[in-house]
C-alpha cells in the first residue's frame, strides 16, 4: 500500500516510522521546511527511541518526504496534523481545514482519508468531510472512505506502542472499516471497531481528559507533600503496594507535571 501522512509532527513522523519499518510505502508531507530539510538528511525531528535508527533506515526506500503531496498513486491519506488551543481554550481549526483541502485537490475515487488529529466530536463529518467533497466532486462513502483512528501513544515510547496497543476504527462503511484494519493490522495484531466516526472522536477525548486527570490528581499530591515536607514518592509507591484499588501515577510522570 502507499500511504501519505499529512503533518510529520510527533504524532505523524513516528506513525510514518512505524509503518515505513513495516513495510508500508510512505509519502510524508510538512509544510515546515526546516522539517522536511532535517528528515531529509536522516535528523529525527522528535525525541523518540530508535526514531533516527529507523528513519535513516527506510529514508527513499519506503519512506519519503516532501513540502506537498506527491504525484503517486496513494490508496490513503492519513491527516496527522496539530490543533493547537487558541487564548479562549478553543481548538484551531486552521491546519484540519487546510490539510482537507490539500487532500481534497488530489482525492480520486477508491481512495481513503484517514484522520488522526485530536479533534472535537463531530469534527470528520461536519468539516472535513464537506470540504473533501466539495474539492474533489466525489461522495464520501460511495466515491471515497473517511475513517476516524486515533492516534493513542506515549511521548518517548510511541513506536513501540504503535505495535502493541489496540487501535480504535471508526467509519463511515464497513468497506472503510475493513480498508483501515487491514493497513493499521500490519503494525498491531488488535484492532477494535466502533459503531461510528464520533464514537472514535470520542475515545480519542476520553483518552486524553483520562490521562489529564490523573496528572492533575498526582500534580495535586506533589505540591501537598512538599509544602508539608513529605516524600511524595515513598506516599505513592507505599500507596499503590498491593493494593488494587490505587493505580496512583509514578513519581517521574508527576515531576514532568508538577507546577507550583
Amino acid at each position: 500500500m502507499n500511504i501519505c501522512i499529512i503533518g510529520l509532527g510527533y504524532v505523524g513522523l513516528t506513525l510514518a516510522l512505524s509503518m515505513a519499518d513495516s513495510g508500508i510505502r510512505v509519502y510524508g508531507v510538512d509544510s515546515k521546511k526546516e522539517t522536511v530539510d532535517s528528515l531529509k538528511k536522516g535528523n529525527s525531528t522528535i525525541s523518540e527511541k530508535d526514531s533516527e535508527k529507523i528513519l535513516i533506515k527506510t529514508l527513499n526506500q519506503e519512506f519519503f518526504v516532501s513540502e506537498k503531496i506527491p504525484n503517486e498513486e496513494i490508496d490513503a491519506f492519513i491527516i496527522s496534523v496539530g490543533t493547537p488551543l487558541n487564548e479562549n481554550k478553543s481548538p484551531i481549526m486552521d491546519h484540519i481545514i487546510n490539510s482537507s483541502t490539500d487532500v481534497g485537490r488530489k482525492l480520486k475515487k477508491g481512495q481513503m482519508v484517514i484522520l488522526r488529529s485530536t479533534i472535537p466530536v463531530g469534527t470528520t463529518r461536519e468539516i472535513v468531510i464537506p470540504i473533501l467533497e466539495k474539492e474533489s466532486n466525489l461522495q464520501s462513502g460511495n466515491d471515497f472512505d473517511v475513517v476516524f483512528a486515533p492516534e493513542r501513544t506515549a511521548e518517548g515510547v510511541a513506536l513501540l506502542e504503535l505495535k502493541t496497543n489496540p487501535q480504535i476504527i471508526g467509519g463511515l462503511t464497513e468497506i472503510g472499516m475493513d480498508r483501515a484494519s487491514q493497513l493499521f493490522s500490519k503494525m498491531t495484531s488488535t484492532i477494535v471497531p466502533v459503531s461510528s466516526i464520533e464514537s472514535a472522536e470520542m475515545v480519542k477525548l476520553i483518552d486524553n481528559t483520562y490521562r489529564d486527570v490523573h496528572f492533575a490528581y498526582a500534580n495535586e499530591i506533589a505540591i501537598i507533600c512538599e509544602m508539608l515536607n513529605i516524600n511524595a514518592r515513598e506516599c505513592i509507591e507505599k500507596a499503590n503496594f498491593n493494593y488494587s484499588r490505587n493505580k496512583i501515577i509514578s513519581l517521574f510522570k508527576i515531576k514532568k507535571c508538577h507546577v507550583k
